[in-house]
């Protein structure tokens, strides 16, 4: 049983990053501009304090509108950096200019001082990228865990994934490690998976 869900899993994750890979740079830059602008209506980024955003890779949405948007809106913005044991920190960043490429070329954080590192609040939004979600806020991303395990230790606040609409996938089978999304936001839609309602 374990063995037929894995390899779903991995079905699912080749199909929906073939399809994510043939987006056009057109439609991309659109829709994650959609994807942006969706999330700042949202109640919970206009009273969040701190933004926990990633950097997009192998043609996810492209968070860069919404970082400018909440420093410009003076909220502190944090992005993850890889370390060992397959775990990651999050650190402020006070613009743009402040990540290079890190691992698996992945831009990150240049500046890890102690002093940059930030802990999630109440009053937090937390942004979890992935390769595929479900209606009940079951995600899947590369496989290797870093956002499960940062969300599985006592961590406050809001998670949202951007997706593309076509990202949306019917009954991932969820791995206990998993940890669900509490909304998902698509160019289209926003669905807040507690309550089981679209906006």
């Amino acid at each position: 049983m374990e063995l037929a869900a894995a390899q779903k899993r991995e079905q699912i994750r080749s199909m929906i990053k073939t399809k994510r890979r043939h987006l056009s740079c057109d439609d991309w830059e659109l829709c994650s501009q959609a994807i942006c602008e969706k999330i700042i209506k949202l109640p919970f980024y206009k009273e969040a304090d701190i933004l926990f955003a990633f950097m997009s890779f192998d043609n996810e949405p492209d968070m860069k509108h919404l970082i400018k948007h909440a420093l410009t809106n003076h909220k502190k913005v944090a992005v993850p950096k890889c370390e060992a044991g397959h775990r990651m920190t999050f650190y402020r960043i006070l613009s743009l200019d402040e990540v290079s490429a890190g691992q698996y070329g992945i831009s990150e954080p240049v500046n890890t001082d102690q002093v940059r590192k930030l802990q999630s609040t109440d009053h937090s939004l937390i942004l979890v990228p992935g390769i595929a979600f479900d209606l009940q806020g079951n995600r899947l991303g590369f496989g290797h865990g870093y956002y499960d395990r940062y969300l599985s230790g006592s961590t406050l606040g809001i998670t949202v994934m951007p997706a593309f609409s076509f990202q949306r996938t019917d009954g991932i089978p969820a791995a206990k490690t998993d940890v669900p999304i509490d909304c998902i936001v698509t160019e289209n839609n926003v669905f807040y998976t507690a309550d089981n309602r679209y906006v």
